[in-house]
């Protein structure tokens, strides 16, 4: 059975669809005989578009879910994807087909921007992790600090604050403008720009989440 690793927040724009597509493009480069899928439940299709756009010798499998809005068959559509991984991009917002990603997830990840807004938007998504991990043992949830800026001290802080509130990932991602060039060229940051603090950044990220999953046994770097 896949692992489900849900990629969570109420607030758009703060970096979903940057990091479901940096953990697909890592775990393909780190684990190469590891089925990764990308699973698309926004209407935006971000994260489709963006793989789409690149090069086919690049493209991870993307798969299209919960067309309905709501996911009644999310459940259905994500066992009848053939992979080892599958990583779920949900719309921002939490409503039922974000409540039903949570529920099927192995891990779900809420990257978190340092600003109050950011920080009041995610407080909603780290209540819904704690509650389903009360109905699910084996379901575990992580803090990712994204587009931080590492000059202010709400950048400096923000770690800080949400282990607070929850575990935290020793990975913070910077705003970076690879990111932003990687979404126009289709490609992840290992392909971009190869060695660069990003990709290095990304490498760092998709370890620790690679470690959660127990992915040790897949022949990694």
């Amino acid at each position: 059975m896949a692992k489900v690793v849900t990629i969570l927040n109420q607030k758009g724009g703060v970096g979903k669809t940057t990091t479901a597509v940096l953990l697909a493009t890592q775990f393909k480069e780190m684990y190469p005989h590891l089925k990764v899928a990308l699973a698309d439940a926004d209407p935006q299709l971000s994260a489709s578009g963006w793989i789409e756009r690149g090069p086919e010798s690049e493209q991870i499998p993307t798969f299209v879910v919960a067309k309905d809005r709501e996911g009644v068959d999310l459940k259905q559509e994500l066992d009848s994807i053939d992979a080892d991984v599958i990583i779920l991009d949900l719309p921002p917002g939490l409503a039922s087909v974000s409540l039903r990603g949570a529920l099927f997830a192995t891990l779900i990840i809420v990257p978190v921007g340092p600003s109050p807004v950011d920080l009041d938007a995610s407080a909603r998504a780290i209540g819904i992790c704690k509650e389903v991990a009360g109905y699910k043992d084996e379901s575990k949830f992580i803090l990712v600090p994204v587009r931080v800026r590492h000059n202010t001290a709400m950048g400096r802080e923000l770690q800080a604050t949400l282990g607070q509130i929850g575990p935290v990932s020793k990975t913070t991602i910077v705003l970076r403008e690879d990111y932003a060039k990687c979404f126009a060229k289709g490609v992840g940051v290992n392909t971009f720009s190869p060695g660069s603090a990003a990709h290095q950044e990304a490498g760092l990220l998709a370890e620790e989440i690679a470690e959660i999953l127990d992915l040790g046994g897949c022949h990694g770097r």
